[in-house]
């Protein structure tokens, strides 16, 4: 079964785009904001999504222009989150030095080592795959445009794979959580 010859042409123009506009937008989110967080690579793979996404992006004018606007945007967009989980974290950091939690008690540090033995654990239980994305941007920083490319497929390959992962990790902090509450 054949697509239909618009889809095609429409598929066409995007990968066009994709090609003239790639390298320079990623320099000019660079040049505007620096080379991260967030990562230029990783911005301009959002914008292209989004682009991808949208019902007339054969019907844009300005290509460039446009697709400025929004790697401007997600990363102003990107800057706020990323502020505000600062504020967030700075402000638990705050509290937990006015409440004493910084308390290194016995208790406390069996309770970490416990944790930490688990999240370990679970870890070494993933898939090699998965727990080797994991590693590559959890521990050595790298953005998932660094991974998928290190690793030769898809951003949103590893997307998938992270998400996985993060939701695996959660589910072992909940139910460490939950255990803790039942023994109180």
């Amino acid at each position: 079964m054949s697509e239909p010859v618009d889809d095609k042409i429409q598929r066409n123009q995007l990968s066009d785009i994709y090609r003239r506009h790639w390298g320079r937008l990623c320099a000019y989110v660079r040049a505007q904001f620096g080379s991260g967080p967030p990562d230029p690579e990783d911005v301009v793979q959002q914008v292209f999504e989004k682009f991808a996404s949208l019902d007339n992006a054969h019907q844009v004018r300005s290509p460039k222009a446009f697709l400025n606007r929004m790697a401007h945007n997600v990363v102003i967009s990107e800057k706020r989150r990323q502020a505000t989980r600062h504020q967030y974290a700075e402000s638990a950091r705050q509290e937990d030095v006015d409440s004493g939690g910084y308390d290194l008690n016995p208790e406390r540090v069996f309770i970490a080592e416990e944790q930490f033995s688990m999240v370990q654990q679970a870890i070494a239980q993933m898939p090699e795959k998965r727990r080797r994305i994991l590693l590559m941007n959890r521990v050595h920083g790298l953005s998932y445009a660094e991974i998928a490319r290190q690793l030769g497929v898809s951003g949103t390959a590893i997307k998938k794979q992270m998400y996985k992962a993060i939701r695996e990790l959660d589910a072992v902090v909940q139910q460490q959580h939950s255990e803790e509450g039942t023994q109180s």
